[in-house]
């Protein structure tokens, strides 16, 4: 009985950190992604609509990083990228050093 939940637990750990790791990559995406949206939405569509579209580009990233930002750590409970206004670009927890690429078995 302890043991299934024990593995109900970790399974709960696992996948919280594994839509965590998307949450990041779809964020650095984003970062990543936004000069190209830029140009081609200005080539492509005009200056006016261009800009529009840049402007709820921007809109969308700025709350998808306060959505990653202020996103918990599935083994110690605490904010992962943030330690009170400090934050951290890396792959880790600041409070414990979980790890977004490493599961707790390996």
């Amino acid at each position: 009985m302890e043991s299934s939940a024990r593995l109900s637990s970790m399974s709960s750990e696992i996948m919280k950190m594994q839509s965590l790791k998307r949450m990041y990559i779809s964020l650095l995406l984003l970062v990543v992604g936004f000069p190209i949206f830029g140009v081609v939405s200005f080539l492509l569509l005009g200056e006016q609509i261009g800009f529009v579209l840049t402007c709820v580009y921007v809109l969308a990233f700025l709350i998808f990083g306060i959505i990653v930002t202020n996103s918990k750590c599935p083994e110690c409970g605490k904010s992962f990228f943030r330690r009170i206004i400090f934050y951290s670009s890396g792959w880790k927890c600041v409070h414990c050093g979980a790890s977004v690429f490493k599961s707790k078995g390996s």
